[in-house]
Order: structure tokens, then sequence, then C-alpha cells
């Protein structure tokens, strides 16, 4: 986050149990979406609920445009939204 920080960008923590409405707040106050890496559990409900909104931005039609990068666990949480498939990392 701090090189984020250094290139001028502001991080804002989202909550991995915030509410739908949190989410959705917190989601009208960024323009990316950064997920690090971290100890393995599953997707949490904010990041499903931000994933949903981001869909919804990045409709190309509408030049609707919001990055995400992930990281390690990051990166597998967008694998299994993205894919729609909860077991998919499963062996």
């Amino acid at each position: 986050v701090k090189w984020l920080e250094m290139a001028g960008m502001r991080s804002i923590a989202i909550p991995h149990l915030a509410s739908d409405e949190l989410a959705e707040e917190l989601f009208n106050q960024i323009d990316g979406l950064l997920l690090p890496g971290g100890g393995g559990q599953d997707v949490p409900p904010s990041m499903r609920r931000i994933w949903e909104l981001a869909e919804r931005t990045n409709n190309n039609e509408n030049g609707g445009f919001f990055p995400i990068w992930g990281t390690c666990l990051g990166f597998e949480y967008l694998v299994t939204l993205a894919s729609e498939n909860t077991t998919i990392l499963e062996d």
C-alpha cells in the first residue's frame, strides 16, 4: 500500500465483513482496487459485492473502466469470482 501512496494514490481499507451498503459506499469513493496477498480463506462477502459493482462499471460499451489488481491470495479471489466457481482452485 505504501508504494501506491508514494505514487500519490490514496488507499482505503475495505473490511472483509463490511455490509453491502458499506461496500457500495466505499466503492463509490475509489477508482481502482488492489487485493493483496494474505492467509488463505474464502472470498469475503465485501469482495463479492465490490466485484458485482466493478462488473457493472467495467462495461466497455459504456466506456466504463475499473482496474483491479490481485496479488497471490488477491489473484485467487479474482479467479474464483470471475469463474463463478468456488472450487476452481481445489485439487
